[in-house]
């Protein structure tokens, strides 16, 4: 059963093998070549897909930032308003309370 298993190695012409194993190599070679550059070329597009993907989102995060600091911005002008408003009520309040505190000192 040995014999005939390997009995099919005799029946090829080896020398024949041997004299084209250059031209095998460099079809080979061509080969894997060609097919890296293609898979070179498909994970170059994925990657230029996933950048472009990343920098639509950017540009949405930018714009929502912007719209958030554009409301920050107006709401605290509000309240320094408010605050300056608070502040002239508190100096009125506060000659009110000392022009009580001299009139009821001199009565």
């Amino acid at each position: 059963m040995t014999q005939s298993k390997w009995t099919w190695l005799r029946a090829v012409p080896w020398d024949k093998v041997v004299e084209r194993v250059p031209d095998l190599l460099d079809a080979a070679k061509a080969s894997v070549q060609g097919a890296s550059d293609d898979r070179r070329q498909e994970a170059l597009e994925s990657r230029i897909s996933d950048l472009e993907h990343y920098e639509r989102d950017q540009s949405r995060l930018v714009a929502d930032l912007t719209d958030q600091l554009s409301a920050l911005t107006a709401e605290i002008d509000n309240v320094r308003r408010r605050a300056a408003t608070v502040q002239w009520i508190a100096i009125g309040a506060s000659v009110v309370a000392v022009a009580a505190l001299i009139v009821g000192f001199v009565v």
